[in-house]
């Protein structure tokens, strides 16, 4: 598992190249038909941070924040 990982990004990278090169996406010759594709209702967007207390802008959230 460890070694897959290792390769996950390139892997992904070559995956996505291949399928742009190999996609039928020209406008003269519509190859995907996209009027049956089912969108969703609703997004969401999360905010992701490994260390949320480093930024001053949470300062109020941190606790040298709360003891000012």
């Amino acid at each position: 598992a460890v070694d897959a990982f290792a390769s996950l990004a390139a892997d992904a990278i070559e995956a996505a190249q291949q399928t742009f090169e190999t996609a039928n996406v020209l406008e003269e010759e519509p190859g995907l038909d996209l009027s049956k594709l089912a969108r969703p209702t609703s997004t969401w967007t999360y905010m992701v941070n490994d260390n949320p207390l480093s930024d001053d802008t949470l300062s109020t959230l941190s606790l040298p924040g709360v003891f000012r």
